[in-house]
């Protein structure tokens, strides 16, 4: 078992340092005020999106304590990109944006 699990850190590291993810530049300390999410239902949202009956859950919450870098569209691109997510999944795409709301103010918008 020990010997499978070296194998999968050296597998990790290598992809890593080609990935150039091997040493990562140190994250900007997370304010002592950061919550750790926003529930989207105190603010008259939904853990649910708006498709088919009755709505599928969100796939993704970013936390308030993320590293600032995952907090910018382009980071979190990389993010989602290094956890092998892409555009969509495994290139296929079914259907239209649907609609979620995050309690942000901004009510019911399609996904980007």
């Amino acid at each position: 078992m020990s010997s499978l699990i070296k194998f999968f850190q050296s597998v990790l590291s290598h992809l890593l340092r080609s990935l150039g993810l091997a040493k990562p530049a140190p994250a900007a300390p997370v304010p002592p005020t950061a919550v750790d999410y926003y529930d989207p239902r105190i603010r008259g949202g939904s853990f649910l999106n708006r498709s088919g009956s009755g709505g599928e859950p969100l796939n993704v919450i970013i936390s308030g304590r993320s590293s600032p870098e995952v907090l910018t569209s382009s980071g979190f691109l990389n993010f989602a990109r290094a956890c092998g997510m892409s555009n969509e999944c495994l290139g296929l795409h079914m259907g239209v944006p649907e609609p979620a709301n995050l309690g942000d103010g901004k009510g019911w918008v399609a996904e980007r």
